[in-house]
């Protein structure tokens, strides 16, 4: 039902627009009026009506849309009403036009306000089952991650002191590796999602350095590296996937409550209703992406052997949270103007 209400409420709105613009032409009929034209201009409104009338389903109890489009009582009622007011400016009776005129308008906004509460509805209810499936998709991925946690420290702890890791050990490292490398993969299916609903700025860059940091861990394993610099690394992973899962089911407990209270958008709260989280929890994720960046970087200075290709994924990594706290601050100052 989506489509037909969004494209009913451009039609509404552009309808609107006409009759404000007939308003501003009534107000001159003392000055020589031109009735006929009136009238023919308020027949081609009240046919292009008529038309947007035609895409607005009616109510069928055995259709996939039994209560009709939103608002389309109220554009029948404007159409009767340019109907009459037609006859009035032929009649040279401009009282009775504005008088039919201010109705239709009237019928117009009331039809507008019902197809974008209708909309307003349906993009609530979407985003909620947004919101579920992704909260189910990171709870599967926060509890494989921290069983290839438990897994890898238990593997170093077997070859630590192995010049060369067994066939066993091997093994083990590969499953590990596909196990990270399987989590990659969710992370890209998750990315895909947010991506498509398209609010959020900060949360799809997290979810991309989280799958970043998942192929790093798979290429890691298959190195038989099992150290405490990918423990940490793993450890980071859990850490992100466990805040995303908190600021997901905050929401959601938001909104469940607005829901049970009846209530609508806290004016407030700015942009919670149309973005599918608030920017208090991308500014939460975006200060954990840069504390996770200091801390991996203070481990990744301690290190003695200390990777090229590693240091370059941290410059990435800073680089890409720069770039994310400029685009907040823009979106910040939109807002604020």
């Amino acid at each position: 039902a989506q489509p037909h209400a969004e494209a009913a409420r451009e039609k509404l709105e552009r309808a609107y627009e006409r009759f404000e613009e007939f308003e501003k032409e009534l107000r001159k009929l003392t000055q020589l009026p031109d009735y006929e034209k009136l009238a023919e201009e308020q027949d081609d409104t009240a046919e292009q009506t008529r038309k947007l009338l035609d895409e607005m389903p009616q109510a069928d109890p055995d259709a996939a849309n039994p209560q009709g489009t939103p608002g389309r009582e109220g554009v029948e009622g404007a159409k009767k009403a340019m109907d009459r007011a037609s006859r009035n400016l032929r009649g040279k009776s401009a009282k009775g036009a504005n008088s039919d005129q201010k109705e239709a308008v009237e019928r117009l906004e009331k039809a507008r306000e019902e197809l974008e509460e209708a909309l307003r509805q349906m993009r609530e209810e979407e985003q909620l089952m947004l919101l579920d499936a992704i909260e189910r998709r990171l709870v599967r991925m926060l509890r494989a991650q921290t069983d290839l946690y438990k897994r890898t420290i238990s593997l170093h702890l077997r070859i630590r002191n192995q010049p060369e890791p067994g066939r066993n050990e091997k093994d083990l490292a590969g499953q590990l590796a596909d196990g990270e490398a399987e989590l990659a993969g969710e992370a890209d299916k998750l990315l895909a999602l947010l991506q498509e609903e398209g609010s959020t700025i900060v949360i799809p860059d997290v979810v991309a350095d989280l799958r970043g940091d998942l192929d790093g861990l798979a290429g890691r394993l298959r190195r038989f590296d099992t150290g405490p610099y990918t423990q940490q690394i793993q450890q980071d992973v859990i850490e992100t996937l466990k805040e995303l899962i908190e600021v997901v089911q905050e929401e959601q407990q938001r909104r469940q409550g607005n829901q049970q209270q009846g209530q609508g958008q806290d004016p407030m709260e700015g942009d919670q209703e149309e973005n599918l989280l608030p920017t208090s929890a991308e500014l939460k994720m975006l200060k954990s992406l840069q504390v996770r960046v200091n801390r991996r970087t203070e481990q990744f200075d301690r290190m003695e052997d200390r990777d090229d290709a590693e240091r370059d994924r941290l410059a990435e990594k800073q680089s890409a949270v720069g770039d994310l706290t400029r685009t907040m601050a823009d979106k910040l100052n939109r807002e604020e103007e």
